[in-house]
């Protein structure tokens, strides 16, 4: 009775694992495909062509690559590029794939040096901003804003300019370095740099329009002559250079408005006109060393203004007449 109970267990078994053994090598079989999955090697990337891009459109594409890059100019040093240098090349090429753990290499079209050039070129060119009115117009009225004292030549009307530096007022502007000894060497001419932006700030206006009729009044003798020789380094080839030269070689004016003059100081000798339109109500008078009347004149009409020749040592005096000009 036993043997029967033992060999009916045995069939029980033989059942069981029948049924069982498949399911457990299906599970196993599962898990040993789990476990290769696990462990095979992540297909690496491959570099996109980016030859001829910007940085800017180039950067967030290679971004995807989960790697480090560095740009390099056509020096092999590496920096950070600008936005608008344009890719030569990458190392991996385009088409290769990345190793794990790999820079990828961008290689650029501009150097570290130059970019910055560049850079600054670009900063400086929108640096100077002098706003303008032409001539006789009101201060009311909207200015012409250039960029550079070059752009306002062709434009001979224009005659009075202000001027921000760095988008800041002259006297709080802050100098670059190449300002700064400009304005070092204006000093050792002779002229006021206690302020430096206010002076770097004169001379490029005195390169911006020709001098008026009054600038030289308007400044001590040593400060017109000095802004005119810093102005003449700066811009030699100015239209009205000649001007700027007289003054630094401080030769007095050939032209003055209504005021009180020395002959030979503050004006030439020599003689003069009126400067055009028509003249009423003009008095002018010449007098003596000691101060004695040597000629005058009161004009209550001329159409073609008065012409006077003045004398070296003379006093001149000008009243309601304008502007003179010498024409001999």
């Amino acid at each position: 009775m036993f043997g029967g109970t033992a060999a009916a267990i045995l069939i029980v078994v033989l059942v069981l694992a029948a049924i069982v053994g498949p399911q457990q090598q299906a599970a196993l079989s599962g898990q040993s495909s789990t476990a290769m999955a696990s462990t095979s090697p992540t297909p690496r990337p491959t570099v996109p062509d980016v030859v001829g891009a910007t940085v800017a459109d180039a950067d967030p594409v290679l971004l995807h690559l989960g790697a480090l890059r560095a740009f390099k100019g056509p020096d092999g040093v590496a920096y950070t590029a600008p936005d608008s240098a344009k890719v030569t090349g990458t190392v991996p090429a385009a088409g290769a794939t990345l190793p794990a753990g790999a820079t990828l290499v961008v290689n650029v079209d501009i150097t570290q040096k130059d970019a910055q050039a560049k850079a600054a070129a670009a900063a400086r060119a929108t640096r100077y901003a002098f706003k303008c009115w032409e001539e006789g117009s009101s201060r009311s009225a909207p200015p012409t804003t250039f960029n550079d004292f070059h752009a306002i030549w062709p434009n001979p009307k224009m005659n009075s300019c202000d001027l921000t530096i760095g988008g800041q007022e002259l006297y709080s502007a802050k100098l670059e370095d190449d300002e700064k000894q400009a304005v070092q060497q204006l000093a050792a001419d002779g002229g006021d740099a206690s302020s430096p932006g206010i002076a770097y700030g004169e001379t490029l206006l005195a390169c911006a329009v020709p001098p008026t009729v009054l600038w030289e009044r308007e400044r001590t003798r040593p400060q017109a002559v000095a802004l005119a020789k810093a102005a003449l380094r700066m811009c030699p080839d100015a239209p009205f250079a000649s001007e700027l030269q007289r003054i630094g070689n401080g030769i007095p004016p050939g032209r003055f408005a209504d005021g009180t003059y020395v002959v030979g100081k503050d004006i030439q000798a020599g003689t003069y006109q009126v400067k055009g339109g028509q003249v009423h109500d003009c008095y002018w008078e010449r007098t003596g060393a000691q101060g004695g009347t040597i000629a005058n004149d009161y004009i209550t009409f001329a159409p073609q203004g008065p012409v006077v020749t003045v004398y070296v040592g003379e006093g001149f005096v000008s009243e309601r007449c304008g502007e003179w000009s010498k024409i001999g």
